[in-house]
C-alpha cells in the first residue's frame, strides 16, 4: 500500500496543484485579475517551504530544543557555536530543519511536537488563506494564488509515506507513536543529545540509551549512533571498542557527508596516533587536513595526540592548553567536559 501511495500520490497531488492553477487562472484573466493571481502563486512557491519549516523552528523553541541547521527557500542558516550563519543555496535542495535538544526527558512528546510543527504550520496558514479568499475583494486573487502551493505541500506530507528524498512528517510521527526501529533510534540519540547539552559527558550518560535496534547501514541514524557508541567507548577508555567502532564507520564512508568524512579521517588520525601506527595517521592527516586547522577543543585533542606519538612534546603541549581553553567555548557543555577529560589524560592529569 506505501509503495502505491509512493507512485500514485505526488501525481494525484502535483496534478490537482496545475489544474487548479489553470482552471482559476483563466477565470482570473477573465475578472482582470490575471497580475494579482499569478503574484500570489509566486508568493506561494516562497512561502509554502518557509512557514512549514518555521513551523519546525518555532515547535522546537517551545520544546527547548536549539535550531543547527535550516535550509528554507534558498537560504540556508548553520549554527556555528554561538553564531548562526547565513548563505544562499539552490531553491531546489530539499528544504529540512535540524535541531539539538537543550535537555533530556520527555523525549518522545518533545519529538512529536517537534515533527508536526511544520503540517500545523502549514495547515494554520492554509486555513487562514482560505478564509480571506471568502471575502468579495480584489486581494482575495492574491490569497488565492497562495493557496495552491501552500495546500500542495502540506497534503505531500499529510499521509504517512516515505518518499525517495525521504520520510514524511505523518510517517515521522507513526513511527514514534508506534515505536519503530528507526524512531525508537532517533529518540535514544536526542536524549543523549539533550544530556550532553545538560552536562553530562558520554560515559556519563545511561549505557542502554547507546544500544539500539539494528538498522541498515545506509540509514543516517545507523551512522550517528555509531559515532555515539564511538565517543562513548573513548570516554570510557575502552580503546579497542572505539577502534572497532571507528573502523565500522570508515568502511561506510559511501554513506557519509563530507563532513562527518572529515570528522572520521580526523578521528582516525587520533586512534592511530594513540596506537603508534604514525604511517596511517599521516595518511587521513592529508584528507582531514583543512578539518585539524579549525579553532576548536576537537580538532586540537587530535593534533596533540599525534604530536606526542611524534615525540613533539613541546608543541603537542602548547596545542594541548589551546584546546583546554576552547573547551570554554564550547556551547554543549558535556561535549567540552569530554574533550578536557581527553586532553588532560594525554598527560595524566
Amino acid at each position: 500500500m506505501n509503495r502505491f501511495l509512493k507512485t500514485i500520490w505526488p501525481l494525484v497531488c502535483l496534478l490537482a496543484f496545475f489544474v487548479g492553477v489553470i482552471l482559476y487562472g483563466i477565470w482570473a484573466y477573465q475578472t482582470g485579475n490575471l497580475l494579482l493571481f499569478a503574484v500570489g502563486v509566486i508568493l506561494g512557491l516562497i512561502l509554502a517551504p518557509v512557514v512549514h519549516e518555521c513551523g519546525h523552528v518555532l515547535a522546537a523553541y517551545f520544546v527547548q530544543m536549539g535550531c543547527v541547521y535550516c535550509k528554507i527557500f534558498c537560504l540556508q542558516a548553520k549554527r556555528n557555536g554561538d553564531k548562526l550563519t547565513w548563505s544562499f543555496v539552490s531553491p531546489f535542495a530539499e528544504d529540512q530543519t535540524q535541531v539539538i535538544p537543550k535537555n533530556g526527558g520527555n523525549m518522545k512528546r518533545r519529538a512529536i511536537c517537534y515533527t508536526l510543527g511544520g503540517l500545523w504550520a502549514s495547515g494554520i496558514t492554509l486555513l487562514i488563506l482560505l478564509i480571506l479568499v471568502i471575502f468579495p475583494w480584489s486581494a482575495r486573487w492574491l490569497f488565492l494564488g497562495m493557496v495552491f502551493y501552500i495546500a500542495y505541500l502540506f497534503l505531500m506530507n499529510v499521509l504517512p509515506i516515505a518518499y525517495s528524498a525521504g520520510k514524511t512528517d505523518m510517517l515521522i510521527y507513526k513511527g514514534l507513536k508506534t515505536g519503530a526501529d528507526i524512531e525508537k533510534t532517533m529518540l535514544a540519540a536526542m536524549e543523549i543529545q539533550g544530556r550532553l547539552y545538560e552536562g553530562k559527558r558520554f560515559s556519563e550518560i545511561d549505557s542502554q540509551l547507546y544500544n539500539t535496534p539494528p538498522l541498515c547501514e545506509d540509514e543516517p541514524l545507523f551512522l550517528m549512533m555509531l559515532d555515539l557508541q564511538y565517543r562513548y567507548a573513548l570516554d570510557c577508555g575502552d580503546m579497542e571498542s572505539a577502534a572497532m567502532r571507528m573502523n565500522r564507520l570508515a568502511s561506510l564512508q559511501d554513506y557519509l557527508g563530507q563532513e562527518e568524512l572529515l570528522s572520521v579521517a580526523a578521528e582516525l588520525v587520533y586512534m592511530h596516533s594513540k596506537t603508534g601506527d604514525l604511517e596511517s595517521a599521516k595518511t587521513n592527516l592529508e584528507v582531514c587536513k583543512d578539518f585539524l586547522e579549525r579553532e576548536t577543543a576537537t580538532s586540537k585533542r587530535i593534533c596533540t595526540a599525534y604530536y606526542f606519538a611524534c615525540g613533539a612534546t613541546e608543541p603537542a603541549e602548547i596545542i594541548r592548553r589551546e584546546g583546554l581553553a576552547l573547551c570554554d567555548k564550547e556551547r554543549v557543555k558535556g561535549l567540552a567536559l569530554f574533550e578536557k577529560h581527553l586532553l588532560q589524560n594525554e598527560l595524566g592529569e
